[in-house]
């Protein structure tokens, strides 16, 4: 029961270092272009990292993005891209 209790909380801790981290460089790409200001992306992104400003929307809230992809996924135009795959794999302690 105490190994697996570890190798949780072990997971835990990588899973939580990886998305602190991660926020530099990897995030949703946005293109204005293309973006016909519908707010879908505003509305349904469920840690609020989304909102929509004057020129569209944007991420105004980096650190709250969890990379889900679920703004991708339901954007009308296809104006948001998420170009990175992220693989979790858990670690041996």
């Amino acid at each position: 029961m105490r190994d697996s209790m570890q190798s949780t909380v072990a997971f835990s801790f990588i899973v939580y270092k990886k998305l602190t981290t991660m926020h530099d460089t990897i995030l949703p790409k946005i293109d204005l272009n293309r973006c016909v200001r519908c707010g879908e992306c505003v509305r349904q992104c469920p840690t609020q990292a989304v909102e929509m400003c004057e020129e569209g929307p944007v991420i105004v809230r980096p650190e709250a993005c969890t990379y889900c992809t679920a703004c991708e996924a339901l954007c009308p135009q296809g104006a948001i891209r998420c170009e990175f795959e992220i693989v979790w794999e858990k670690e041996a302690i």
